[in-house]
């Protein structure tokens, strides 16, 4: 199967748009780290956003992970050899500008 991953982005603008802006309506600054809050280490913020990207994932048909809120992984196929990508959804404090 080959995917033209251009005419795939295009067709799914108005989505894709729409998923970035839940994902940045999301308040994902870390409060505080408490290794002992099972699945939100990094605050409930951090959670929610980790939550909502992993949710779009499986929307889209591809396997989840969840690392007991530490990170996620969004995976297909079972292949030995992968294509990895490495990204954060928290954010530092907003300014004033």
């Amino acid at each position: 199967m080959t995917i033209n991953f251009k005419e795939e982005v295009l067709r799914r603008k108005d989505e894709i748009i729409l998923d970035l802006q839940n994902l940045i309506k999301i308040n994902s600054e870390m409060t505080t780290f408490d290794p002992k809050r099972k699945g939100a280490p990094f605050g409930e913020g951090t959670k929610e956003a980790l939550d909502f990207m992993l949710s779009l994932g499986e929307r889209d048909g591809f396997s989840t992970i969840n690392l007991d809120g530490y990170a996620g992984h969004i995976e297909y196929g079972n292949q030995k050899e992968f294509v990895g990508m490495i990204g954060h959804l928290d954010v530092v404090p907003a300014g004033s500008g």
